[in-house]
């Protein structure tokens, strides 16, 4: 383990393109949240155009496209990373990359269920919030560990 786990910055790319198509699923979901202020003042976005429920799908097909991306840095996968040691995550990322993408579509289905504003409020902009910085502490104490 170490606080150097890439040996180029090539070898980056995989856990910030996973986190990046993560972040485009979780807009679309605040945006969907924010469908009728949206309307109003005559903003195009996906789910204005879609719909709320269509779009709440798209969102969570960006998140499972995510997910081969943040399972790319255990030991066992990182020979497939150019230039990423295999030493460098072990299971404390494993868990927790784990925890991190449950929360995910655990607050999906919450707001899945009920897709009004006060669900997307609290579990999409607060809860995903706490989850992304959760798990960007814990890529820290991994680094470091």
């Amino acid at each position: 383990m170490g606080a150097m786990p890439f040996q180029d910055y090539v070898s980056m790319a995989p856990l910030a393109l996973g986190i990046g198509i993560m972040e485009v699923g979780r807009e679309i979901l605040v945006c969907a949240g924010d469908i009728e202020g949206d309307r109003a003042a005559g903003f195009s976005t996906l789910p204005v155009r879609m719909g709320r429920e269509r779009s709440l799908v798209v969102a969570l097909v960006f998140y499972l496209a995510s997910v081969p991306f943040f399972y790319l840095y255990l030991p066992e996968m990182a020979s497939y990373v150019p230039g990423l040691r295999d030493d460098v995550f072990g299971p404390l990322y494993f868990v927790g990359t784990t925890v991190f993408l449950v929360v995910l579509f655990v607050l999906w289905a919450l707001v899945w269920r009920r897709p009004v504003w006060d669900s997307f409020e609290a579990y999409i902009r607060t809860g995903s919030r706490v989850a992304i910085f959760s798990y960007q502490l814990l890529l820290l104490s991994e680094a470091f560990v």
